[in-house]
């Protein structure tokens, strides 16, 4: 088993699993982090270009949700290599640049090992990369949910007969209806 995994890289991390972009950081892979929440970005502003509508009654949109848990496994599976590649790189450049063993000891503490900071500096990179342009960027929410989760306080100045005129064709779908609505 353990020869296998060795030949093909697989082998299964449950906190890389679990904890995925956390684990990265707390193992100070940076950039992997980095690719990861580029990606999920470049896919929402893909999604909001090609007309994509998203669904608040779910507490995670499923492309997305469906996303985390395809990096969750990759990261599960493939996180050992990961990081045995990383640390690998690590130590051949460490020795190509101090020819002394003691100054090299030093740089492998520094720059191997695990970091607590890491974790926190995923988390703000998880917020900036991600958290932000998510809130900036719109995102087109179907005509039932902008109706559902939305407050007459937004337009005071629209009363509901005029809410309903204006919503109800594009939820129908079909802007011939003609709808009576009974003024009170």
């Amino acid at each position: 088993m353990e020869k296998a995994s060795k030949k093909n890289g697989l082998s299964f991390n449950f906190a890389a699993f679990f904890f995925s972009l956390f684990w990265l950081g707390y193992r100070k892979m940076y950039k992997p982090i980095i690719f990861i929440l580029l990606g999920f970005l470049g896919i929402d502003i893909l999604l909001y270009f090609l007309g994509y509508e998203y669904s608040m009654d779910l507490r995670a949109d499923p492309i997305d949700y469906a996303i985390q848990i395809g990096v969750s496994v990759l990261l599960g599976l493939y996180g050992n290599a990961l990081y045995e590649k990383r640390v690998q790189q690590q130590v051949k450049l460490i020795r190509h640049m101090k020819p002394n063993q003691i100054d090299r000891e030093t740089l492998y503490k520094e720059n191997g090992g695990t970091s607590w900071l890491g974790i926190i500096f995923s988390a703000v990179l998880i917020f900036l990369v991600y958290g932000i342009p998510s809130y900036f960027l719109p995102i087109h929410i179907n005509s039932i949910d902008t109706i559902k989760y939305s407050h007459f306080e937004d337009s005071p100045e629209i009363t509901l007969k005029n809410y309903l005129i204006i919503f109800l064709p594009l939820v129908v779908g079909n802007t011939q209806t003609k709808i009576k609505i009974p003024i009170m």
